[in-house]
């Protein structure tokens, strides 16, 4: 019989007389592991002999296992109530002999345990700094998030990430420290790609400096804060690669944007205060042309500066900055607007242009080989309607030779007008006729006209250069109505003369007294035939008389026409 006093760690000393045989071991091992945010699962070596476990936990408050009746007693103890990501700990020891935990012998001392963390709390999306969204501050190179940090302490560490929606590449964010418990974080996201989609996560990691602390770096399920595209990078390099009469050819560089990235193309000649035109809307002017993109701005007028703004956009509509430069269309040394071209001793030339001051007015010259037998200037400009018997339309033009001579040959005329829709003045595109204004007399003479509704072009040939409009000229109901213009006529100084008032569809012949056969032609739509005063075989008709003979649903009529060398 053996008699000793004890001092139970919650009680008073009490004397108490048992018998006693001493535990052949004690607690050696204690082990820990987090269940969750709040608990911490304890364990330790089986003692054998033990009827019960009794012990401390780290604020000295002690606890005791398997009280008598439980044999073997378990060795094993679960602590409670415990904060998100803190340290915590146990001192246990065994006791032998007695009727109740209280009885019998501990073993001392108690064996400390391991610091074991609690895990962290995972953190939510909240609207914070951003306002009424987690995510906010968008743009080129990426954007932030809010997050709540739902109670972690500053021991936390917020680990996030970001995934790209178009590949599911994952940007690791890295860890974000300090943040205060039961406050708002923010998760920065700067090295995105451009007009792309993200999904913005993230996750908590409990840890801290203790170093033998168990469990630590154990991180949570990734929280979804939100997705968001990023703005379109703004295009570089644009470059004006090459002008023409009436159209000026740029690039640009992507600047990192992807494929699918839209772009507007924009030109003004007015520094954009007014006269903005768009040549290209939202699109992808050429995917397989990325990274380098181009495209041809057409229908500009010719010798005219203009300035050329290209802009990007995300998917979400998102503009970026556009880039700008400055271009001029080719047309020589001209007031801007007009077409001025250079043509050498003999040679034959395609020109193009569009002219005007603000109006969308092509041109097309296409003169043969030899039309002049010297170096001359051309000059194209625009003009309003010239009134008189050449009807309202607003579409003019006058042709200028420098030094002043006329083609040689017959030089084929485009003439932009609207035919689809027909603009204002026009009410038949069947009927659309070119008229060369005669500077002698004031008048308006047709000439035999073929439109191009698509292309909104009016072609007719002239060898005589003046100024032309765009008028509707009607047919003739009778032969009656049949003009010759001009009688007399004088080849080498009036190029062509023209039939007109006939009904359409009327054949017209031109005879010598002896009855030869010079010239075969049917009007056009508008009752109109041009005759450039050779015969059949491209000669010239020597000065004299002629008949001409026009023929319309059985109807004849037999005219006079005098030509003069």
């Amino acid at each position: 019989m053996m008699r000793f006093r004890d001092r139970l760690l919650w009680g008073l000393p009490l004397a108490v007389s048992l018998p006693v045989s001493a535990l052949a071991q004690n607690v050696t091992v204690v082990n820990g592991v987090a269940l969750d945010t709040g608990r911490i699962s304890y364990t330790w070596n089986f003692v054998s002999g033990a009827n019960c476990y009794q012990g401390v936990d780290q604020n000295n408050v002690a606890f005791q296992v398997a009280p008598v009746g439980a044999n073997p007693p378990d060795n094993a103890f679960i602590l409670t109530g415990l904060l998100p990501n803190t340290t915590h700990s146990i001192n246990v020891g065994a006791r032998n002999g007695g009727t109740n935990c209280g009885d019998g012998t501990l073993q001392n001392p108690l064996f400390s345990g391991v610091t074991v963390y609690t895990l962290a709390e995972q953190p939510k999306a909240v609207n914070g700094p951003c306002g009424s969204s987690p995510i906010c501050s968008v743009s080129r190179f990426g954007f932030t998030g809010d997050f709540n940090t739902m109670g972690n302490n500053t021991q936390s560490k917020f680990r996030s990430q970001a995934v790209n929606l178009r590949t599911n590449a994952v940007t690791n964010l890295g860890d974000i420290t300090n943040q205060n418990a039961n406050t708002v974080g923010q998760v920065n996201f700067a090295t995105a790609e451009p007009n792309t989609s993200y999904r913005l996560e993230t996750s908590a990691v409990n840890g801290g400096s203790v170093a033998n602390g168990l469990g630590q770096n154990l991180q949570t399920a990734f929280s979804v804060l939100g997705t968001s595209t990023t703005h379109a990078a703004a295009p570089t390099t644009l470059t004006v690669v090459s002008t023409g009469p009436s159209t000026i050819g740029i690039t640009w560089n992507s600047n990192l944007n992807p494929n699918d990235t839209e772009y507007l193309v924009q030109y003004s000649s007015q520094g954009f205060a007014s006269g903005v035109f768009t040549a290209f809307d939202w699109g992808v002017p050429s995917l397989a042309g990325y990274p380098t993109l181009g495209l041809t701005v057409t229908g500009l007028l010719t010798n005219k500066t203009y300035e050329i703004r290209v802009t990007a956009r995300n998917s979400n509509h998102a503009l970026t900055t556009p880039a700008s430069v400055t271009g001029q269309t080719a047309g020589g040394s001209g007031n801007g607007g007009d077409i001025l071209y250079t043509l050498p001793s003999g040679n034959g030339a395609q020109i193009r242009g569009t002219v005007g001051t603000n109006l969308d007015r092509p041109v097309s010259l296409d003169i043969v080989a030899g039309t002049f037998d010297q170096t001359v200037q051309i000059l194209v400009s625009t003009r309003t309607a010239v009134g008189g018997n050449c009807g309202t339309v607003d579409a003019a033009y006058t042709i200028t030779v420098s030094p002043p001579l006329q083609p040689r040959f017959p030089v084929r005329l485009g003439l932009g007008v609207a035919l689809n829709p027909l603009q204002a003045g026009l009410t038949d595109s069947r009927r659309v006729t070119i008229s060369r204004l005669d500077d002698a007399t004031g008048a308006c003479v047709p000439l035999a006209t073929t439109v191009g509704v698509a292309a909104n072009m009016a072609f007719a040939e002239t060898n005589h250069f003046s100024s032309f409009v765009i008028q509707q000229v009607n047919p003739g109901d009778s032969l009656s109505k049949v003009r010759i213009f001009p009688n007399p006529f004088f080849p080498r100084k009036q190029g062509q003369l023209t039939i007109d008032g006939m009904p359409g569809s009327a054949r017209l012949r031109v005879y010598t007294l002896h009855g030869e056969e010079l010239f075969d032609g049917e009007a056009t739509g508008s009752g109109v035939v041009n005759w450039n005063g050779r015969n059949k075989l491209g000669q010239q008709v020597a000065s004299g008389l002629y008949l001409v003979l026009v023929n319309s649903g059985g109807d004849k009529r037999v005219m006079k026409l005098v030509v003069v060398r």
